[in-house]
């Protein structure tokens, strides 16, 4: 008779049962862990699997009175694309890249969708929504280097919506994340703010006097 081996579970790390939440009101969440995937082949389709950031994120407000989010713990990805200057040379656009396998690609082309370095955080997605969020206006401006180490333990608001895939789980809205603290006012925008609040002062104050120097209304 044949035996069967006993053999370990794999190990899913943060890609572990995730909990099912809808907090559409947004909630404040920490990222406790980050990872950075680099783009594959799909070993039995050959589908091209896009290069991202895996993230463990726990909840640490839920925003309600019940609280009922609070303390647990969800994964969710954020893609990255390819450089625009990239896919112009290649000759190919971002919709080429949905739903494609290896055999829709050149030599040539397969070659440079499989190095990490022709994905970036493009303008306006996920990941760097985000990164405006937590870093402002120094990741805004270029003028910093983003690893995605950089992303742990720091906290945000964002709104969370259940996923609809085959693996149960959450996902941050896009479009929603908001800093948990405000970045700290550059000194030109502390000077225009001080002036815009002496003009309100010194226009109060000159209504009031106004108002003392009008007469009384006759009854």
């Amino acid at each position: 008779m044949k035996t069967i081996r006993k053999t370990r579970a794999r190990d899913t790390g943060m890609f572990e049962d995730s909990a099912v939440l809808e907090l559409k009101a947004g909630a404040r969440l920490q990222i406790k862990s980050a990872k950075a995937f680099d783009p594959k082949w799909g070993e039995e389709d050959g589908a091209l699997w896009s290069a991202n950031i895996a993230t463990r994120i726990l909840v640490v407000d839920d925003h309600t009175e019940a609280g009922n989010a609070d303390g647990l713990e969800f994964t969710d990805r954020f893609d990255l694309k390819v450089d625009a200057d990239i896919l112009d040379a290649l000759g190919l656009e971002d919709k080429d890249l949905k739903n494609a396998t290896k055999a829709d690609f050149t030599k040539h082309q397969q070659q440079v969708l499989m190095d990490p370095d022709s994905w970036t955080i493009r303008d306006g997605t996920k990941p760097d929504n985000l990164n405006v969020a937590l870093f402002g206006a120094k990741w805004s401006a270029g003028e910093m280097d983003f690893h995605p180490d950089m992303w742990v333990d720091q906290e945000f608001i964002a709104k969370v919506m259940p996923r609809t895939g085959k693996r149960p789980g959450s996902f941050c809205e896009w479009n929603t994340f908001m800093s948990v603290q405000p970045p700290a006012k550059s000194k030109k925008a502390k000077k225009a703010q001080e002036q815009a609040e002496q003009k309100i002062a010194a226009d109060m104050e000159a209504a009031e006097a106004s108002a003392d120097e009008e007469p009384e209304a006759p009854f």
